[in-house]
């Protein structure tokens, strides 16, 4: 695994410092966006949602997958041999990579079968059953059965782009239907926002994600334009203006073909995971959250048309880091996509997270709570509901090991949450409350449970509104929840100018529409 992989790696453990997410569930495949309204739809037609399965390997990273002549998988994958601290303090983990893989019948249940001693590459499966492999500079490696690898000697591999703003560990392979190679590469495309606030993280640097073709797998010439640029994509959180207000990313795809012969790509978007579509390979559209918490996607799509994600990161239930070091914290965890019996929804699909733009330090006062409802659509058991979050303390490279807090029971967990009702028989809402105790920050998750599966719903981040602010960043007013001092928005409703109608703070009620009187 190359060092520029690694990095977005440890960037992403130091991003749950401060990061508060929340996620919505998800929709078939060739539907819309995780947070758009579902529509009507008959009780007898199926719902599909991710499920969440747990975890299939610790101190694991960057898992890559293939499909083998006899229908199983073989999965390479990062890893780290020592997590002892190096120069920089206590904590700190040792970075000692190296790559390993595992076999499965499944693609769920995994036998390790050790080192690879042609180090991290990302497996092509060609049409002649063979297998390419690529590490970080583009060396191309060839291989019978994608667990023993040969450098290819056939001739020198010509990178489509300069390797250092370009790495190739981060990308995937696939064969086109003309038999020729594409391949799709993350290259560096300056900030997430020219004006940089280090406190919100906008120094981050921006990853698009670009494509080759090759007719040997060894010349590569560069695709016109680029896959997919996050900077004018839904990644980022924008304001009215069209300026970005929270950084995205678009990192470490993964392309599969799906049923119908069509492409989809999986990517990293600053810890979440997001999907595309495409025809040909070059256009891709649909881009859309798929209301995953994780980083570093990989996909296989099973016999029976469902999809299995991978991702890694410090991810989990609280059982699941009990006893555990720092490194085996470090985890690859699944999710299935298919037909459920329930499945969970937020609305809306962007809570506030408390991290204030414009606040002094950390002095500002903490704001009201927020209020969402959380739907569970489909029928069978009795659904229950319970909240965790994820805190790192320290940064990327001296990061003490995590912890899992139960935001409902916990007294001291950074944000509390509560569910009225906390169970119930499918259809059903729940009304949820947030609320902040401090600015330390923490993931928030949604943990649903029947019984018999779960889904783990991650909210996603906003920025708070305050007064000033565009008024698409302020929340929806509602009936019953009280107007806080950064107002909301009517929802509906726009004015002679065409913005959004709002509500003021309580204190400027008098200056409102009339139409905000029933919110106050």
């Amino acid at each position: 695994m190359g060092r520029p992989a690694l990095f977005m790696l440890l960037r992403a453990a130091a991003s749950l410092v401060v990061a508060m997410t929340v996620v919505s569930a998800c929709n078939p495949r060739s539907a819309v966006t995780p947070s758009a309204s579902p529509k009507a739809r008959p009780s007898s037609a199926p719902l599909f949602a991710w499920a969440y399965e747990g975890t299939v390997r610790i101190n694991a990273v960057d898992p890559r997958t293939v499909v083998l002549t006899d229908g199983s998988y073989r999965q390479i994958y990062g890893s780290w041999r020592s997590w002892q601290p190096i120069t920089g303090g206590p904590g700190a983990r040792g970075l000692d990579v190296y790559a390993a893989t595992a076999v499965s019948k499944d693609g769920l249940h995994w036998t390790d079968e050790g080192k690879l001693d042609a180090g991290y590459l990302v497996p092509v499966r060609l049409l002649n059953g063979r297998y390419r492999g690529y590490s970080d500079n583009l060396t191309a490696f060839v291989s019978d059965d994608a667990r023993t690898w040969s450098l290819d000697t056939s001739g020198p591999v010509v990178p489509p782009e300069p390797v250092g703003p370009c790495h190739y560990s981060a990308g995937d392979g696939a064969v086109m239907p003309d038999q020729t190679l594409r391949y799709y590469y993350n290259c560096s495309a300056g900030q997430a926002n020219p004006a940089c606030q280090p406190a919100l993280g906008f120094c981050l640097g921006v990853n698009v994600i670009d494509s080759a073709t090759s007719k040997d797998g060894l010349v590569w010439q560069k695709d016109p334009g680029v896959r997919i640029d996050p900077r004018n994509g839904p990644e980022f959180l924008r304001d009215q203006g069209g300026n970005v207000v929270l950084p995205g990313d678009a990192s470490h795809p993964r392309v599969v073909t799906v049923r119908d012969g069509s492409l989809e790509m999986f990517y990293w978007g600053g810890n979440e995971t997001w999907s595309a579509t495409s025809v040909d390979g070059l256009t891709w559209t649909n881009r859309k959250y798929e209301g995953v918490f994780g980083s570093d996607p990989d996909v296989i799509v099973l016999p029976d048309g469902r999809t299995r994600l991978f991702v890694n990161g410090f991810l989990g239930l609280p059982q699941d880091f009990d006893g555990k070091t720092l490194g085996e914290n470090q985890r690859i965890v699944s999710y299935v996509y298919g037909p459920v019996r329930y499945r969970v929804r937020v609305d809306p699909d962007r809570v506030f997270n408390g991290i204030c733009s414009g606040c002094p330090g950390l002095t500002a006062p903490v704001p009201p709570p927020e209020y969402v409802n959380v739907k569970i659509e489909g029928s069978g058991p009795e659904v229950t509901l319970s909240a965790i979050g994820y805190s790192v303390e320290g940064d990327a490279l001296h990061a003490s090991n995590p912890r899992v807090i139960d935001l409902v029971t916990d007294p001291a967990g950074p944000v509390q949450v509560e569910f009225s009702p906390s169970s119930g028989s499918p259809p059903f809402t729940t009304r949820t409350t947030l609320t902040l105790r401090n600015r330390l920050g923490a993931s928030i998750v949604l943990v649903a449970n029947n019984g018999g599966s779960q889904e783990l719903i991650p909210l996603r981040q906003s920025l708070p509104p305050t007064p000033g602010q565009p008024a698409s960043l302020r929340p929806t007013c509602q009936v019953g929840r009280p107007v806080g001092p950064q107002g909301c928005t009517v929802p509906g409703q726009t004015g002679p100018d065409g913005t959004p109608r709002t509500c003021l703070p309580p204190d400027q009620a008098a200056s409102s529409p009339p139409i905000c009187k029933q919110y106050y």
